[in-house]
């Protein structure tokens, strides 16, 4: 649904529109976005009505603004904020996102909420007044992330299909779950954080950690075999 864009005419465009532009806050009347486009460390994912702009603090911290033309607001930019949380965690280094939200823009704070910002302080900003502070972990997001637990289902069964026996465990919900995240990042090319993040969570939970046995062409040892990633797939590694 969302799809990164260094397009910065059409992130000055949605900015700039007179009934976007009041609610970004003080600066300039008309807003520039080409270095920030520029600089390969900030993330821009746009919709046809509008974008999300990761601003990049930190190895692993974003602070994110959201910007859209009234023909996005609602359910499109809740989707696409649900989506756009999915891609930063999933595809870039992201552990933690950040965002503001002035206490007079309440569909803001209500997006925020839905998608799983929680609130971390509250404080007078200059130009937005009284404001609350929130942030997203990755930690929150895994555990409740959409499409991630079928994703490992996915996984354990095309496993079973090439072995023709299923998984040597049984049915295992929390597995699937960081299975499919593991998946998704891997299947991204996020390797390195895939591997690091699964393999946290299984050794906490009793699993058998994953890791690379050979990286062109990637081959992963999974604890009871070798598998080999395609694209968006993979094969048994004889």
């Amino acid at each position: 649904m969302v799809h990164r864009t260094f397009d910065a005419a059409f992130v000055n465009r949605v900015m700039n529109d007179p009934v976007v532009r009041p609610f970004i806050g003080p600066g300039p009347d008309i807003l520039e976005m080409g270095p920030f486009v520029a600089d390969r460390r900030n993330v821009v994912l746009a919709t046809e009505h509008g974008c999300f702009l990761f601003h990049w603090y930190a190895p692993g911290v974003y602070e994110v603004h959201t910007q859209f033309l009234p023909a996005g607001r609602g359910r499109h930019a809740l989707d696409a904020a649900v989506a756009a949380a999915h891609w930063m965690f999933v595809r870039t280094d992201c552990m933690e996102m950040l965002t503001k939200v002035a206490h007079s823009n309440r569909s803001a704070a209500w997006l925020a909420e839905r998608v799983g910002f929680r609130p971390a302080f509250e404080r007078e900003c200059e130009g937005y007044g009284q404001t609350t502070y929130y942030h997203f972990l990755y930690q929150d997001w895994a555990a409740r992330a959409p499409g991630v637990h079928e994703r490992g289902e996915w996984f354990h069964d095309r496993l079973q299909d090439l072995r023709g026996t299923p998984a040597d465990h049984g049915q295992d919900a929390a597995h699937d779950r960081y299975v499919g995240i593991a998946t998704e990042m891997i299947l991204a090319g996020n390797v390195a954080k895939g591997v690091v993040l699964y393999n946290r969570w299984a050794r906490f939970a009793g699993y058998h950690p994953i890791s690379v046995a050979q990286e062109s062409p990637l081959v992963l040892d999974i604890g009871d075999g070798l598998i080999r990633v395609t694209d968006n797939d993979f094969l048994i590694q004889e």
